[in-house]
């Protein structure tokens, strides 16, 4: 039995010796095939590792060259990495097979490795990777001869419109605003007045009386904002003629009248005024006269209508209901009677005696007279 167990530990051994000579005989055999048949995975060192023939990797390769590399070195260009994304920047350094330098456009520099690469162009020319470099431009076409170029005319442009710049607002100070006041409520009143006047006539009154001044009452009846309508009596007393010998003393005139006013602003802190009146007036005149032996004295009444007393003037408000009135107003009437009542004393030629007498004359008249003058007053609503 012993020699049996070493016999066939012995051919076991032989078996294990004649496998990888079987696989190194096909290597053989392989290698003397035609060289029309491709290796697809010969060994490049032609190594075994007994066993069996290890099969090798092939390694990988970045992009391919396509354009003067050295060109690029120094010129804006993108590389393109995996997934599309471009990095634009200036080239610093290329090392075909290695890497690329590129500084960003923040000023740091980044090296990138060359199998990461997928593109660099340059200029909108591929210069790696790519089917290759980017096709020529097309030539540009000679332009014609100087004959042939027709004159270029010109067409002057047209100016813009203006424009309006509005000057800038200076805000002095904060702004005014404005309050609009509205009108007390109205309400119908009457009115208690009156005026002082200084008087002087015309010329068709002035060889009878001399310059004067005057009172006058007023009962009035504020029926609108505006209006007011009142009755009037005035009394003037005028200056005897300086220098006459036919008055002796002052003459009296009474003025009996209604009238119609208007204030243009009534709510306002000036009022403007205007005043029509028209009414009936006197003018008493006292006569005395004289000579050595005679003696008279007595009074002229003359009378007539007057159409119209107008003044004009401003008004002061003092309170509500309380005004101060400054004015200035002419008269124009006519005298159309006049009556005389005298008395006249004669007396002899010795101046003993004297017999006296009188007498009352009345006629009619066309006298015409005007007076001008200012006058100050004042208005209470009751």
């Amino acid at each position: 039995m012993r020699p049996l167990r070493t016999a066939s530990l012995l051919a076991l051994s032989f078996a294990g010796l004649a496998i990888p000579c079987v696989a190194h005989a096909g290597d053989t055999e392989a290698s003397a095939a035609p060289a029309s048949a491709p290796a697809a995975a010969a060994p490049t060192d032609g190594a075994c590792d007994g066993w069996f023939c290890g099969e090798e990797t092939a390694p990988a390769k970045g992009p391919e060259v396509a354009g003067d590399t050295a060109s690029a070195v120094g010129k804006d260009g993108t590389i393109t990495l995996p997934g599309g994304f471009e990095l634009p920047g200036r080239i610093l350094e290329m090392v075909p097979g290695d890497h690329v330098t590129m500084q960003l456009g923040d000023g740091s520099t980044r090296a990138i490795p060359w199998l990461g690469i997928v593109q660099i162009k340059i200029s909108a020319q591929i210069v790696i990777g790519g089917s290759g470099a980017s096709p020529a431009p097309p030539p540009v076409a000679a332009p014609p001869a100087p004959s042939a170029i027709p004159a270029p005319t010109y067409a002057p442009a047209a100016s813009p419109p203006p424009t309006y710049a509005p000057p800038p607002r200076y805000v002095d100070g904060p702004r005014r605003v404005h309050v609009r006041r509205h009108a007390p409520t109205f309400e119908p009143s009457f009115t208690l007045g009156g005026r002082f006047s200084l008087v002087s006539p015309g010329d068709s009154m002035k060889s009878v009386v001399g310059s004067g001044a005057g009172v006058e009452v007023q009962l009035g009846y504020r029926f609108a904002r505006h209006w007011r309508m009142y009755g009037a009596v005035e009394r003037t007393r005028f200056d005897a003629v300086p220098g006459s010998t036919g008055s002796s003393d002052s003459a009296g005139s009474t003025f009996v009248g209604a009238g119609l006013e208007l204030n243009l602003s009534p709510d306002g802190p000036i009022g403007y005024l205007l005043d029509v009146a028209m009414g009936f007036r006197s003018l008493d005149v006292p006569l005395a006269y004289g000579s050595q032996y005679n003696l008279g004295s007595g009074t002229m009444s003359y009378s007539g209508f007057e159409p119209l007393r107008l003044s004009a003037g401003i008004a002061f408000p003092i309170t509500k209901g309380l005004r101060l009135d400054l004015l200035a107003f002419a008269d124009f009437g006519t005298f159309t009677s006049v009556k005389g009542d005298t008395a006249n004393c004669v007396a002899d030629s010795y101046g003993s005696s004297a017999t006296c007498s009188s007498s009352t004359v009345s006629a009619s008249a066309h006298q015409s007279y005007e007076t001008v003058g200012l006058s100050l007053g004042g208005h209470f609503e009751l």
